[in-house]
């Protein structure tokens, strides 16, 4: 083989070896998404998937960080410490290689958690027949951009499922 070939068949070799290079990709669980809240004066758990391997940082404009290594099934999890609840708006960024991901709209604040019963769908107007005392009240005067909740897309599942499909959403006459 001719010393021009050979270069020219390492060439190749080199760019293809990097064009095939995989790159580290992260991406959060959708509750770790803009408008969201997270708990104040207290230890958060972030969570998403990334490549198997890949080292997520986490780092939020009050100055909380941490990092976490994505397992082989591509799950990853870090703590980020958060302070006490100020009435700003904040931001959590996520990287991963070349990747990152910023949320946006981030209040500290008290988190709730309510789940499992059906008459938890049941909106504020009511049913026909079965009215909420006040809720038209409730209704006309909800709009609070500080009172958040992560809507959850109604779904049934019969296996744990690693994350809640929805979005964040402030009180407002519209979100009944």
């Amino acid at each position: 083989m001719s010393r021009r070939a050979v270069v020219a068949l390492s060439l190749a070799l080199v760019m293809c070896l990097v064009s095939c290079r995989e790159e580290a990709t992260v991406r959060l669980y959708e509750m770790y998404s803009d408008g969201m809240v997270m708990q104040q004066n207290a230890s958060v758990a972030i969570r998403g998937v990334a490549t198997p391997g890949a080292k997520v940082v986490v780092s939020a404009d009050w100055g909380g960080s941490a990092s976490a290594h994505a397992g082989e099934d591509s799950t990853w999890s870090a703590q980020v410490a958060t302070p006490g609840a100020d009435g700003e708006r904040h931001s959590l960024s996520v990287s991963a290689g070349d990747t990152t991901v910023v949320v946006g709209d981030v209040l500290l604040g008290e988190v709730w958690m309510a789940a499992g019963q059906t008459n938890m769908l049941m909106k504020m107007t009511g049913y026909r027949k079965d009215t909420i005392v006040g809720g038209s009240e409730a209704i006309r005067t909800s709009a609070d951009d500080g009172l958040r909740f992560f809507q959850v897309e109604p779904g049934l599942s019969f296996r744990p499922e690693a994350e809640a499909h929805g979005r964040w959403v402030a009180a407002a006459p519209e979100v009944t």
